[in-house]
């Protein structure tokens, strides 16, 4: 426990110090949204956008919310999707004016488990800071505001940042710590889970995890839900794995893993077909997802609606997969990104059948071996392959394998140190040039 907080601790203070480096001059710099305008168009309350060499266009998917160019420490975390994370946040779901009939935000592509966190953890951080400093709303009337429309504070928009990277760091070292005594537990060797628990701390991708994203929430989730279910808490497990689908789309696929881990129970046919039942509440989370935008969009199918506009609508198919190894007609950035991308995915392979061998010698990781098969094979599927070492990273079973493959000893702390230094250039290209590295 003490040398899995200290390497949390460094790793974290890593990400903190790259993060407060010089930052260069055609840096994107945008703002949180307004009130009064979800599009960030044009706002009055504070500036929306200073337009520099390079940056986005208005409405382009890269545009980043970023608060304030003087603090880098909170700036550079906010990155690629967290710009829809935190209009879920500030505005639900509701459409704008300049949305046409019938068609849904594009946020509506990002289901509301992490926004709907972050929510509520920014009404409780400015609530407390408005009670502090006798500010003249009272936290009742903080919360009631939050309640009637505009979620993210207007006066102090650093809490809104600092409310989402609390929420990320915070159920990263849980997951973290769960991961820990999961690994243990199956291979029956705390060493194992030690091991797993810190090459998720130091991987490259780690930093993913203290980002403005839901990766960190959906790795706590899904590592949740397959522990209670290692141990035998079906009905826990299947609550969790809602909460999981109601956070990221995947989720909806932990029924797979709960089902072999279901299937341990031969012997009591009865049983296996009571867990069986109980699968149900994953779906559930995924229906109340869709209810919720039902409720705001007027479309219960907002979700799919939003995702045929990043490129999405074709599911499952392998066009994505092989434009990936295609070498031609890309330019330099989309060349770097979708190298760094098969990068991952073929040392993924690898772990996976690391993972494969356990699962043949004991029947405890087949739950965790069909999860990270699920996992894998999901973005894969897309009609276009992007990010993928940002979901691979939340694939927790793959440390697990990392666990069993990678050197222990003095080797391994050598190879660890190596993975900081690359998740420190990771994060660096992340936080300055969002295209290569999403």
């Amino acid at each position: 426990m003490g040398r899995l907080l200290a390497v949390f601790v460094v790793t974290r203070l890593v990400l903190w110090c790259a993060a407060a480096a010089p930052w260069p001059p055609d840096c994107e710099r945008f703002d949180l949204p307004a009130p009064d305008d979800p599009t960030g168009v044009t706002t009055k309350e504070v500036g929306w956008r200073r337009d520099a060499a390079g940056a986005p266009l208005k409405g382009a998917w890269g545009r980043n919310f970023i608060l304030d160019p003087s603090k880098p420490w909170l700036d550079a975390f906010v990155r690629w999707d967290a710009q829809f994370y935190f209009a879920v946040a500030a505005f639900g779901y509701r459409p704008e004016e300049s949305v046409p009939p019938g068609e849904v935000p594009i946020r509506a592509g990002f289901l509301p488990g992490y926004a709907l966190l972050v929510r509520w953890t920014a009404c409780a951080l400015n609530a407390g800071v408005a009670t502090a400093t006798a500010a003249p709303e009272d936290a009742r009337g903080v919360f009631r505001r939050f309640a009637d429309g505009f979620a993210l504070p207007v006066e102090r928009p650093w809490l809104g940042v600092l409310a989402a990277l609390l929420v990320s760091n915070v159920a990263f070292f849980a997951a973290l710590l769960l991961l820990r005594r999961f690994g243990a537990a199956l291979a029956s060797d705390p060493a194992v889970g030690d091991r797993a628990a810190l090459w998720a701390c130091v991987a490259p991708t780690s930093f993913f995890f203290s980002a403005a994203l839901s990766e960190s929430l959906f790795l706590l989730l899904s590592t949740a839900c397959l522990w209670r279910a290692h141990r035998r808490r079906f009905a826990t497990a299947c609550v969790l794995g809602g909460l999981a689908a109601f956070t990221r789309p995947v989720g909806l696929f932990l029924v797979v893993p709960l089902f072999f881990a279901a299937l341990e129970r031969r012997s009591d046919r009865a049983q296996v077909a009571r867990d069986v039942f109980k699968m149900a509440l994953v779906p559930a989370g995924f229906a109340a997802a869709c209810a919720l935008m039902k409720h705001e969009t007027g479309r219960f199918d907002a979700y799919f609606l939003a995702q045929a506009q990043f490129g999405h609508d074709e599911f499952p198919t392998l066009d994505g997969l092989l434009r990936l190894f295609q070498g031609t007609g890309k330019t330099p950035t989309a060349f770097a990104r979708d190298v760094i991308q098969a990068a991952a995915l073929l040392f993924a392979a690898g772990l996976l059948v690391k993972l494969g061998v356990a699962a043949r010698r004991h029947a405890a990781w087949r739950a965790p071996l069909a999860w990270a098969l699920v996992s894998v094979a999901f973005p894969l599927l897309a009609d276009d392959v992007i990010s993928l070492p940002r979901y691979l990273a939340a694939t927790f079973p793959l440390y697990l394998g990392a666990a069993l493959t990678l050197p222990a000893g003095r080797a391994g702390v050598a190879l660890g140190a190596l993975a900081v230094v690359g998740q420190a250039v990771a994060f660096a290209f992340f936080a300055r040039h969002w295209p290569v590295f999403i």
